[in-house]
């Protein structure tokens, strides 16, 4: 498996995890991108629940996930963490 796929797939995983541990949100992942060259990485996360995504929920998914990539070491790499709503396009495109 190559590196982007493993940060993609750990990625993944992290992100059940962390929904897992609020089903009464039913939060979903919409998508995953991990973007640049190896200096200049940036790791976008889309995820939606019924009722839309607050600020407040990208804070502590944020926070979460981060503990999670602090903590592998298929991360070694410098990026930038982004994790947002799709906003109106969210349900055209599912690729999580």
């Amino acid at each position: 498996m190559m590196k982007k796929e493993m940060i993609l797939d750990s990625t993944r995983r992290y992100l059940e995890r962390i929904f897992e541990e609020f089903p009464e949100e039913a939060y979903k992942t919409v998508r995953i991108l991990l973007k640049g060259s190896k200096n200049n990485r940036k790791l976008e996360i889309f995820v939606d629940k019924k009722g839309g995504v607050t600020i407040d929920d990208c804070v502590m998914i944020t926070r979460k996930l981060s503990k999670y990539i602090d903590n592998d070491e298929n991360f070694d790499e410098h990026f930038i963490l982004e994790i947002s709503s799709p906003g109106e396009f969210g349900n055209k495109d599912k690729e999580a």
